[in-house]
């Protein structure tokens, strides 16, 4: 009998603890415990929903923010002579003849090692039409051991008897 008294008050203890804690938490947390925004629309009953009302009127824009900074950092257009036709400011262009290659040493103003350059073959003073296409050939852009500052431009033709040759191109870094 005594293990049956014992087992019923420790039954009763946790029965009265529980609620106990239960009663508490919900005392606890209230209107003001809960952050603005926390809840979700969706965790909301529909009537509570209709309750918030139509979103009101919106505001004035902000300030305009500061422009960013432009995609290439810097660009070329050069002839197939070697000289810059166009560019973005700063940049010399020399021809290369040695060994057997020929290739275009491109100075740019500033350090372009850490940078993404790219080339494509142009022709500075024609505009194709839909059916056109230009330059058969490829461009190949490389770094140059005459400086952080410096990349060398090869450019591919497409016949057998000429096919490393000078010709026009332009080049883009991307920083």
């Amino acid at each position: 009998m005594r293990s049956k008294l014992g087992m019923l008050l420790a039954l009763a203890a946790v029965i009265v603890l529980t609620s106990v804690t239960t009663a508490t938490a919900g005392a606890m947390i209230n209107g003001k415990n809960i952050k603005k925004g926390s809840i979700p629309l969706s965790a909301l009953d529909k009537k509570a929903v209709k309750a918030l009302g139509a979103p009101g009127p919106q505001g004035p824009a902000g300030p305009a923010g500061p422009a960013g900074p432009a995609a290439a950092k810097y660009w070329a257009m050069i002839d197939e002579n070697g000289a810059v036709v166009r560019q973005s400011g700063g940049i010399t262009a020399s021809r290369v003849t040695a060994e057997g290659t020929k290739k275009t040493r491109v100075t740019f103003p500033g350090d372009v090692s850490n940078c993404f350059w790219m080339g494509s073959r142009i022709d500075p003073t024609e505009i194709p039409g839909i059916t056109e296409v230009l330059h058969p050939g490829f461009v190949s852009v490389f770094r140059s051991p005459h400086g952080s500052n410096v990349l060398e431009v090869a450019t591919w033709g497409d016949s057998n008897d000429d096919w490393l040759r000078f010709d026009a191109f332009g080049v883009a870094v991307i920083c």
